[in-house]
């Protein structure tokens, strides 16, 4: 086997796209055990109940992991990673920018935030332990460790996933029995209600939509579209809803919504438990950024733009993206949203690629969902409104095209 991926955007040969749902379950699942799903949930219950938050963190993670499913489809049908359907839909020349960029932005911002996550509760290990305080080289040095793995390629982020998904699994359940086991209560407190609960859903949905556009980049591996439905489905729902209930007993304990304190006091295991998380998510998310990057900077090799990308978040951690993580999410639903409508909708009824620089019919499509998110209230669930109205217009107006002979190429 080859220390590096040979493959950047070119289609896997039949011969190697054999990895099972074995396979994508460990690689989703490694992957959605991380501090950023374990803060999610315990944000939830700054404006819920406990009952509320429980069927927010049910529902949302329910309708993620579907939709991850559904964005993974394009990788077995074609064996190619998802930035290339952006040529096939929005066109081989300027068209293919928007989501190539889009990509990049979305990969590159998650993977700044789960580094100064880390960086921040590797540091508030070493004060608790030594009194010193280094913020910035737990940044660095999290960022750098968690940034190897992607550089290799598919089969070494496949093989960390396989390495640290048992470990990772039993260290959260060692964890959730000592939340459990730190309950003041039996019972959980209740929580003064602010918000509707589509709000909830669409904020859990922000979280995570990023994952659904790039899912091809790892079903590309998959042999069918049965193992990729059954393993991306597994890996994704199942942990990111015991992650998202962890987050919320810790709510409970400290009151915090950011509860990383509660690892100061388990240091056998918070601290291997904080890097392989992180960088069970992280190769995943440099991985995506390298291929995103490759679509704009073909001169350059698969694991040299995945070098940039690695530095480019790093120093984006470094600068307290975290503090903005709020409006990230907004902006990751607002843009992401609307671009995997038109992305579906391609996939499953117009199914033509386009030969010309830039499809308008695309842009247009996906300027309307933007639109969409941006006056649907929250509580509608804006993100999977955005979805649908992204699609629907993609699709009439491809539609109407066809019928009276309208061209939306250049």
């Amino acid at each position: 086997m080859e220390f590096t991926e040979i493959h950047t955007l070119e289609r896997i040969p039949s011969g190697e796209r054999v990895s099972t749902w074995i396979d994508l379950a460990f690689i989703w699942g490694a992957a959605s055990i991380c501090l950023p799903a374990f803060i999610l949930g315990g944000a939830l219950l700054v404006n819920y109940t406990w009952n509320e938050a429980l069927a927010i963190n049910f529902w949302g993670n329910l309708l993620v992991a579907l939709l991850i499913a559904a964005g993974g489809a394009y990788g077995i049908s074609s064996g190619q990673p998802a930035v290339t359907m952006s040529r096939y839909i929005f066109g081989h020349g300027a068209g293919q920018w928007l989501p190539a960029v889009c990509m990049l932005l979305a990969m590159l911002g998650w993977f700044a935030v789960v580094t100064e996550f880390t960086g921040q509760a590797l540091n508030s290990i070493l004060i608790e332990y030594s009194g010193n305080s280094y913020p910035r080289l737990s940044i660095l040095v999290a960022g750098t460790i968690t940034a190897t793995t992607a550089l290799g390629g598919y089969q070494r982020v496949k093989g960390l996933s396989y390495l640290a998904g048992i470990p990772l699994l039993l260290a959260c359940i060692i964890i959730f029995i000592y939340l459990k086991s730190n309950l003041a209560a039996p019972q959980p407190m209740i929580f003064t209600f602010t918000f509707p609960p589509g709000a909830g859903i669409n904020f859990m949905v922000g979280g995570s939509i990023a994952g659904a556009i790039v899912a091809s980049d790892f079903s590309r591996y998959t042999r069918s579209h049965a193992h990729n439905a059954a393993g991306t489905f597994i890996g994704v729902f199942f942990p990111s809803v015991f992650l998202g209930m962890m987050g919320m007993l810790s709510y409970v304990i400290t009151g915090d919504w950011n509860p990383l304190q509660i690892f100061n006091h388990l240091i056998w295991l918070s601290l291997p438990f904080i890097l392989l998380s992180a960088w069970t998510t992280n190769d995943n998310l440099l991985y995506s950024s390298g291929l995103a990057l490759s679509n704009i900077l073909p001169g350059l090799t698969r694991w040299q733009n995945t070098l940039c990308c690695a530095i480019a978040g790093i120093a984006m951690a470094l600068m307290g993206i975290t503090g903005h993580l709020q409006t990230w999410l907004n902006i990751l639903v607002v843009i992401i949203a609307p671009l995997l409508g038109v992305f579906l909708a391609h996939q499953l009824v117009v199914k033509k690629a386009w030969p010309g620089r830039i499809n308008y019919w695309a842009l247009l499509a996906t300027l309307t969902g933007i639109i969409s998110a941006c006056i649907i209230p929250e509580y509608f669930i804006s993100s999977l409104f955005s979805i649908l109205i992204a699609g629907i217009v993609y699709i009439k107006l491809i539609w109407i095209s066809a019928k009276f002979g309208i061209s939306g190429l250049t």
